[in-house]
């Protein structure tokens, strides 16, 4: 079939690009909400340690745990999935020998008609 699968985010500049402002959008939100927490409190009550006592944002946090959790399980049980899938199409049998296959360029929907006929 003359069909290759192949991996070529590093010579794709658009895929690379994209891959790399996903990384950093997604670094630069993961590090704001630590910041915005700790610029809330004072100085003084962050060397004192007095942040655990407090349970503002406990359900959010929670919430957060979960859906990382969640789309773990979805990422991994996904590319389990797809891996199995790509190696079930590139073992199974065909049932035919593709060394004994031949292929014939037509051009045209006519000359395929005819050829079929005969």
């Amino acid at each position: 079939m003359g069909v290759r699968l192949t991996n070529d985010i590093l010579t794709e500049p658009l895929l690379l690009t994209t891959a790399i402002l996903f990384t950093l959008i997604v670094g630069f939100t993961a590090g704001i909400y630590p910041s915005v927490l700790l610029s809330a409190k004072s100085t003084i009550d962050l060397f004192k340690s007095k942040l655990s006592n407090s349970n503002h944002g406990l359900g959010l946090r929670r919430m957060l745990v979960g859906f990382q959790f969640l789309l773990l399980i979805g990422l991994a049980s996904s590319t389990i999935f797809v891996n199995q899938q790509l190696h079930f199409i590139q073992e199974k049998d065909l049932g035919y020998i593709q060394e004994g296959v031949i292929s014939i360029n037509v051009g045209s929907a006519d000359l395929y008609q005819k050829m079929k006929n005969n």
